[in-house]
């Protein structure tokens, strides 16, 4: 009887640890951030289930809520909805719908150097990429949240994979970025240094389901309001680049060897160049680029700066 009871416990133990899974009424929240300085949230939400090609999936609903700063107060046009999403569980592994079929999205008993399939399509602003995107796992690890254990994988694109995950992803409820232009599926982007564009960037808040408590690692508010005092230190936080204007050669000033990079991106957000910065004085060469307004951006773990550079 008392190793009845044993396994038992054992048992139930083990499956509550091991839901790789969202539950019902799950809700991620995640802080959106850009390189004008603008702010904002980007909200998942499961509610309801549907069927697709005979297959039990959870509805995922996508909700964003942009926030613009006009010199004096904060103004928002409301939440916008976008196409959602599709997911569903067969053991270790979760399936997503796109493109009228189902890829693997995560799988979390995968080993460092699985790769799998995330889409088979070219995005239309990335027509020079190949037609498949894959994702590698170059790691392995376990989180423990709200007392349990949960394994992660981190991911990287491979080659010029179109559409892209990157990053830690945690069993349960996946994405977890601290600061980083990708989202908890699948996301375009371009596929060379040459053509790459700005995403908005993404800060993990919040995620809770019926079986799961509230996770909110940061202890600041789920939903992402920004305020006028939260600006004002952000704007305290400027880049040091001089001279500016230029037409030669920039200086940029940093205090720290953490493999932080600067990057240049013109007005409509394509990535003009990036340089690998170290601490002290770095020099950079833009006599190549063409005259007009650019904007300096530093990208580190764990932040993303930008300032305006002008190029005579």
């Amino acid at each position: 009887m008392k190793l009845f009871l044993s396994v038992s416990l054992l048992f139930i133990l083990t499956s509550a640890n091991a839901q790789v899974w969202i539950d019902s009424n799950a809700i991620w929240n995640y802080e959106i951030h850009d390189y004008l300085s603008n702010q904002g949230s980007l909200k998942y939400s499961y509610n309801e289930d549907t069927t697709i090609q005979g297959q039990l999936c959870q509805k995922i609903e996508v909700e964003r809520t942009e926030w613009y700063f006009d010199g004096t107060n904060w103004t928002t046009n409301g939440p916008q909805n976008f196409p959602s999403k599709y997911t569903y569980v067969s053991g270790d592994t979760v399936f997503y719908w796109f493109n009228n079929k189902f890829f693997t999205l995560y799988n979390f008993g995968s080993n460092i150097g699985d790769q799998w399939m995330v889409a088979d399509t070219i995005y239309s602003a990335s027509a020079s990429c190949v037609d498949t995107s894959y994702v590698e796992v170059i790691d392995t690890g376990s989180i423990v949240i709200n007392s349990a254990s949960f394994r992660t994988i981190t991911l990287e694109p491979v080659g010029d994979s179109p559409y892209a995950l990157e990053g830690v992803f945690v069993e349960k409820f996946g994405f977890m970025p601290d600061s980083i232009p990708l989202r908890l599926f699948p996301h375009p982007v371009t596929c060379t240094s040459q053509t790459t564009f700005l995403q908005r960037f993404l800060k993990f808040r919040c995620y809770e389901d019926d079986s799961f408590p509230n996770y909110n690692p940061s202890g600041e508010e789920c939903v992402h309001v920004p305020s006028t005092a939260s600006f004002e230190t952000n704007d305290q936080e400027k880049i040091n680049i001089y001279p500016n204007p230029s037409s030669n050669s920039i200086n940029v000033e940093y205090s720290q060897n953490d493999g932080s990079i600067f990057i240049i991106y013109d007005l409509s957000g394509q990535m003009i160049k990036k340089w690998v910065l170290n601490s002290g004085i770095n020099q950079f060469n833009i006599e190549q680029f063409e005259p007009g307004i650019y904007f300096g951006a530093i990208q580190s773990e764990n932040s993303f700066r930008t300032e305006k550079l002008i190029i005579e």
